[in-house]
């Protein structure tokens, strides 16, 4: 058996010492500026995803809100509104990401829809306001009172010929289209 308090036997522990606690001490510190690079660069990397993943949404929120602007804008719309629900129809047939449209008139109160709805007034929602004071909306997730499940809804205000508020489309699109259209595989939600 090997005596550590001989000559020989303290010869073999500092060795040991030495060839075991500099590589060591080597190997922590550099794992630790590894973990922390590695760390640093995910971490940028997310942060470079999720700013992608809002410019694409915030586009392709806007390229919906400006459909539906030039359906709102379809003097169709105001001086012959029976034609309003075909113009809808056509709509939705082109847009299948947009699940329902619905105009409401100058009161809130629904007056034509793609879906079937219950009577309902929107005058107290922050969009229908907003629509009234001429400014497009595009509403953060709202659980659907028909179906629901999440929607996200974009309104805009309608004007007759003598620029006088009218009422406001409203379309709906389903939360999950969204998540289809800009997940990139089924795993990544």
């Amino acid at each position: 058996m090997l005596n550590l308090n001989t000559i020989y036997g303290k010869f073999i522990k500092y060795t040991l010492l030495l060839l075991i606690v500099p590589p060591s001490i080597f190997l922590i510190f550099y794992f630790y500026n590894f973990r922390t690079e590695v760390i640093t660069d995910t971490y940028n990397d997310i942060c470079d995803e999720v700013t992608n993943q809002q410019t694409a949404i915030s586009g392709w929120l806007t390229h919906h809100e400006d459909l539906l602007k030039f359906v709102a804008s379809s003097p169709n719309i105001v001086q012959q509104p029976e034609t309003m629900l075909v113009i809808f129809q056509a709509f939705l047939a082109a847009h299948n990401d947009v699940k329902s449209i619905i105009f409401f008139d100058k009161h809130g109160d629904v007056k034509e829809t793609t879906s079937p709805i219950t009577p309902a007034n929107i005058a107290d929602r922050e969009y229908f306001i907003r629509a009234r004071n001429g400014q497009a909306t595009v509403t953060s997730p709202l659980v659907s009172r028909l179906s629901g499940e999440y929607i996200v809804i974009i309104s805009q205000p309608v004007y007759g010929n003598a620029k006088e508020f009218e009422g406001v489309i409203v379309g709906a699109i389903s939360f999950k289209t969204l998540l289809e259209e800009f997940s990139l595989s089924e795993t990544n939600n």
